[in-house]
């Protein structure tokens, strides 16, 4: 099949990009000029009125009722609430966990290994509700599962845990690749396929130069279908998250401002470790035309629509709990302790 290659139009417009032969995002001086072309909306958080957001459930070993003794949880991942069960991906023992909404251990799911069913470090769980998707880190593949977790089909994937994701819609799965910037889409009603193949692959623009660690950015870019027509895009040590359409052109965009992203801002790069401060730690859908930002302890609601984007709610969650990746099924949203070997549940209402 041959593929399509999509590039943003109004992204190549808006960023001054118009001589293909020269790297105009190369010009670290350049991106303040790109970011005011844009219509960006600026929230201050500290200038919000925030509710305190406490965990309804914690799931851990002592919430799941089964064998005596066994270790159910050492690094979750991932967590997917469907059909009141909860399937958890722990990266350490290479399972999916299988628990009703009271705990009682069901199933293990999979085990190591390189067969279909087998994970290394599984790490993303998601579903359209027809079907389960599995990110198999270790095995550079996303694994296709029915809802009663036949195996379907897989299709490779070699991108990075913790910071890029993959996302879906009703029609169309979303892959980051090992080019960063570029996602793969494929098209979900062609999973029984023998040999799936990428429809069409999105070029996002690598407007930050990883050689100015004040924009030491383009690595972590992750991003997300908002709705079948809306995708957002976001680097994870910027406070600004994009928002464009299907059909190649960016609307609009929002800046996060607080005190607390001020200080990340002027210590993004940790030189011992030589690692990148995380402001925009996840980004994840809620129901149609909703996103929750994850940013430090804050959980943002936004209502996203193609030409602007308000927030609806801002929820802080207490210092002794950890807020890192973040999965929301049904109007629950999880995070993972990864220290304590234990998954977070916070019910949101707005």
């Amino acid at each position: 099949m041959k593929k399509n290659h999509i590039t943003y139009i109004l992204i190549i417009i808006l960023f001054g990009c118009t001589d293909t032969k020269e790297n105009k995002f190369s010009n670290n001086n350049n991106i303040e000029k790109i970011l005011q072309r844009m219509e960006i909306t600026k929230f201050d958080l500290d200038d919000i009125n925030s509710d305190t957001l406490l965990p309804s459930v914690i799931i851990d070993d002592k919430f799941i009722k089964g064998v005596e003794k066994e270790i159910f949880l050492a690094f979750p991942t991932s967590c997917l609430f469907q059909d009141n069960r909860y399937f958890i991906s722990d990266r350490i023992l290479n399972t999916i966990i299988e628990i009703d909404s009271s705990g009682n251990f069901i199933s293990k799911i999979g085990r190591r290994g390189k067969a279909p069913k087998e994970f290394i470090e599984p790490f993303s769980i998601k579903s359209n509700r027809k079907y389960i998707f599995v990110q198999d880190v270790g095995n550079g593949r996303i694994q296709i599962f029915d809802k009663d977790f036949t195996y379907i089909n897989s299709i490779e994937a070699a991108f990075m845990p913790f910071v890029q994701d993959f996302s879906l819609n009703l029609k169309m799965l979303l892959v980051p690749t090992e080019m960063y910037t570029f996602y793969d889409v494929y098209n979900i009603n062609k999973i029984n396929y023998h040999q799936m193949e990428e429809d069409t692959t999105y070029t996002f623009p690598p407007i930050f130069n990883t050689n100015n660690p004040k924009y030491n950015s383009m690595l972590s870019l992750n991003a997300l279908f908002v709705s079948e027509n809306i995708i957002c895009f976001y680097y994870h040590s910027l406070p600004y998250i994009f928002f464009t359409n299907i059909q190649q052109s960016i609307f609009h965009g929002i800046k996060l401002v607080s005190k607390q992203i001020s200080d990340l801002e002027k210590n993004l790069i940790d030189q011992e470790q030589g690692g990148t401060a995380m402001i925009i730690t996840d980004v994840e859908k809620l129901g149609d035309n909703h996103i929750v930002v994850a940013s430090n302890q804050y959980l943002l609601i936004f209502n996203i629509s193609l030409t602007e984007s308000y927030l609806e709610k801002l929820f802080m969650v207490p210092k002794e709990f950890a807020v890192s990746s973040i999965d929301i099924s049904e109007k629950h949203l999880f995070t993972f302790e990864w220290s304590k070997s234990r998954v977070l549940r916070f019910d949101i209402s707005f």
